[in-house]
């Protein structure tokens, strides 16, 4: 499956104990970071994601999820076997439309949702409105710029 070409990978983050969520969200990551990137410092690590500030509505918390291009890379990379056995066709649902752009966005979300549970995160992580165009059925282009 290759890989979309994307500056950052924009995610749409939500949950209903956003405190808890979010830190065990930044613990995965920085390992994840630590891990594929292990000679480059803290800082640098930190900067391969982030989480914009949360808007609270009807009892859920909704913020967004950056990955950086090079960090999604890696983490397909060294995890391939097990994105290799998600469900490319799966038909999820972004803002109440069927996406039908790049499988790669679906098995990366469906990757991260996994791991999260793992964690014990109760939050959901589902392809960013940013990313997709619905119009033509390919992944749009990310937002690029910091991390918030």
């Amino acid at each position: 499956m290759a890989l979309p070409l994307s500056t950052d990978y924009v995610f749409d983050f939500s949950s209903t104990d956003f405190e808890s969520d979010s830190k065990t969200t930044f613990r995965f990551l920085a390992e994840l970071a630590g891990k594929y990137f292990p000679d480059s410092d803290e800082k640098t690590r930190n900067e391969m994601f982030g989480l914009s500030r949360p808007e609270f509505v009807a009892g859920w918390y909704f913020a967004k999820l950056y990955l950086k291009s090079e960090f999604v890379r890696k983490i397909h990379d060294m995890n391939s076997y097990e994105f290799s056995i998600i469900d490319p066709n799966q038909k999820p649902k972004v803002r109440g439309k069927v996406y039908v752009g790049d499988p790669f966005l679906v098995v990366l979300s469906a990757w991260i949702n996994s791991k999260l549970k793992e964690q014990g995160c109760s939050a959901e992580v589902k392809i960013g409105y940013e990313m997709a165009d619905f119009a033509k059925g390919t992944p749009g282009s990310a937002i690029g710029g910091s991390l918030m």
